[in-house]
């Protein structure tokens, strides 16, 4: 059975995590996939503003 991925309080305890863990080992399937936007996107109509 697969270890299930702790919740953290900040970056720098999931970055400790990261870094002593073998994430091979964890169970994953409780992560969901998720999209970033880095630049505006202008394609979409924009909320009007008043």
């Amino acid at each position: 059975m697969k270890t299930p991925i702790p919740t953290f309080d900040s970056d720098e305890a999931a970055e400790r995590f990261i870094e002593t863990v073998d994430v091979s080992e964890c169970d994953l399937t409780a992560l969901k996939p998720v999209r970033f936007e880095f630049e505006e996107t202008t394609d979409r109509q924009q909320p009007a503003r008043d």
